[in-house]
């Protein structure tokens, strides 16, 4: 990554003193260096955060900063900095990225950020490989900065088991041949929940993806095929930051979601599958004996629901425990094309508003206060909201972000509730998580 203090010195030059800081993991890796030397206040809404700095630019004259992450976040910057286009405000947006050579991939979190503004942005600089401010700067002003968290691991050998791996996602359509096909040469499945294969009778289905990270740490996947859109699991995420030397294909989609891969329109030759049989842990247990953790909580929401209903999960964490406890019965939707958090509930209002079928919308508290505003106008009857409420955005404990991250409140989701139209507040339910119990879940199920 690029000299963190050429950056804080070119702010300095500029004499900023404040900056907006936004949840993110990304431009986290940012955080203890710019707190050394400015005054951050931490938001979690970009579009407020950005025109919050707005205005404090223009009361001071004086430019002042928002920090965002990648991808969405960062279109959330774009309102208040046309307005400052044409208000003459001296509004600056710092936006982490992904590497270059993941641009234009499909890779989670990633879009072109280059020149996202376009002419609203009267100076812009992009920081990768070359580091070179502009002496004189015209506001507002837009830096880029890729941010790289590659870090590569060295594997001694090739193990004796060796497994193909087949990851299925939302927008694989009319693979049953080639399912057949991987499943009589004794390939391995992971179907993620969004999937309309999720369901399938198979052969050597791999449920958790822990287990997937244990195969990958002894070196026993020798390739990997994907159908479908970039997926929401962890593990493209360590296939593209740990293990780069696992061959990817992508099947039925031009994307490989990765900074390396082939597209392919047949399936790769046969290779030989170890007849080891993969043990995982049984979660049931787990759930049981954490009811009030987040799990527990949305296994509770799993049983009462009707085959024929709709769920729709937020991203962070509340997709990532669905497909924990999903037990296949119900279609699960969800807003994986950025992977952002901003404009979830009204998504899932969309989603009732052009269906019969009951939708239910689970969300987690940062995520519900950031389309709050929704929630003040007449909902669909079709359409209800399950707030899983942890008093803060707790992935970021998952990733060892800055603990300023977690962004922990003690807001009071009834209170805020109480004020809306008695109709709309029956179609809302907030769940206290229980921190605790979510810890220990987590630290008995990474055993």
């Amino acid at each position: 990554m690029f000299p963190i203090n050429e950056l804080t010195d070119h702010l300095i030059s500029l004499e900023v003193k404040d900056i907006y800081f936004c949840a993110g993991s990304r431009n986290s890796s940012l955080l203890n260096d710019l707190k050394k030397y400015f005054n951050l206040f931490y938001r979690v809404d970009e579009r407020s955060a950005s025109f919050e700095a707005l205005g404090m630019s223009r009361i001071k004259d004086k430019p002042v900063v928002v920090c965002v992450t990648s991808g969405t976040a960062v279109s959330e910057c774009y309102s208040a900095l046309i307005e400052a286009h044409y208000s003459f405000t001296k509004l600056i947006i710092i936006s982490a990225d992904r590497p270059e050579n993941l641009r234009d991939t499909f890779a989670p979190q990633t879009i072109d950020q280059i020149g996202i503004f376009g002419k609203f942005a009267r100076t812009f600089v992009n920081l990768g490989l070359d580091n070179v401010f502009q002496k004189s700067v015209a506001y507002p002003y837009h830096i880029n900065i890729e941010i790289d968290d590659k870090k590569s691991i060295s594997l001694d050998g090739k193990s004796d088991n060796s497994f193909e791996l087949v990851v299925i996602t939302y927008g694989a359509s009319n693979i049953e041949d080639e399912i057949r096909e991987l499943e009589e040469r004794g390939a391995y499945f992971y179907i993620e929940c969004t999937s309309h294969y999720k369901g399938i009778e198979i052969k050597n289905k791999i449920f958790y993806e822990q287990t997937i990270l244990s195969i990958l740490e002894k070196n026993q996947i020798s390739r990997v095929i994907k159908f479908g859109h970039t997926p929401f699991t962890k593990i493209w995420r360590v296939l593209e930051s740990r293990y780069d030397h696992v061959p990817v294909f992508s099947f039925q989609n031009s994307k490989t979601g990765l900074s390396r891969g082939e597209v392919i329109t047949e399936l790769p030759g046969n290779i030989v599958n170890s007849n080891e049989q993969l043990l995982e842990k049984n979660i049931s247990d787990l759930v049981i004996e954490f009811p009030e953790s987040e799990i527990g909580i949305c296994s509770k929401l799993l049983s009462s629901f009707n085959e024929d209903d709709i769920v729709f999960v937020g991203n962070s964490m509340a997709i990532r425990y669905w497909q924990l406890i999903d037990d296949s019965r119900i279609q699960v939707m969800a807003s994986r094309g950025v992977n952002g958090i901003d404009g979830q509930i009204s998504t899932a209002i969309g989603i009732a508003r052009g269906t019969h079928r009951n939708v239910h919308c689970i969300l987690g508290d940062l995520t519900t206060l950031y389309d709050f505003n929704v929630l003040c106008f007449d909902l669909p009857s079709n359409f209800t909201l399950t707030i899983l409420n942890n008093f803060g955005g707790r992935i970021f404990e998952q990733v060892n972000s800055p603990k300023e991250m977690i962004f922990e409140h003690n807001i009071n989701m009834k209170k805020l509730i109480s004020g809306l139209t008695d109709s709309n507040k029956k179609k809302i339910t907030e769940y206290k998580v229980n921190n605790d119990q979510s810890n220990l879940f987590w630290k008995e199920w990474n055993k």
